[in-house]
């Protein structure tokens, strides 16, 4: 991460599971805590309700209008990757994105993106987020979980 990035956001707590934010806080997380918080800012961004809820490995972020399925879900395995999971049509591409790497895999969700240290978050993940939020929204579907 480079330039206005390298500080580190501030999360919503009153939006973020507080088991999620204790689950990176420790010292092996001062890295990646910062790309973690911009990126959970940015999944909450799209809602006024949206919520971010920790389910032992992962955070998955939904609100009033998407649940019981998630528009987004962020793996935090370990401190050296994350890896963000979207609820996008199946003919959205994203650039960057892929199927789910092995391991990493939830039902409903459809492009998956890894995300490590140094990296720097895509400047149209955004776009990205409002539309996985917007088709869960309006689908009305229920997927379930994992």
């Amino acid at each position: 991460m480079h330039g206005a990035y390298d500080r580190e956001a501030n999360v919503n707590t009153d939006r973020m599971d507080p088991r999620a934010l204790e689950r990176v806080g420790g010292p092996s997380w001062r890295k990646m805590r910062p790309l973690f918080n911009r990126v959970s800012d940015l999944l909450l961004s799209v809602s006024a309700t949206a919520r971010g809820e920790l389910t032992t490995i992962y955070v998955k972020f939904l609100d009033q209008e998407t649940q019981p399925q998630p528009y987004a879900v962020l793996w935090i395995k370990k401190a050296s990757e994350m890896v963000l999971g979207l609820a996008l049509p199946n003919e959205a591409t994203p650039p960057c994105f892929t199927p789910p790497p092995r391991g990493y895999g939830y039902k409903g969700l459809t492009k998956y993106v890894a995300i490590h240290e140094n990296d720097e978050i895509a400047p149209d993940l955004t776009d990205w987020v409002q539309v996985a939020y917007a088709y869960v929204a309006g689908t009305g579907q229920e997927f379930g979980g994992a």
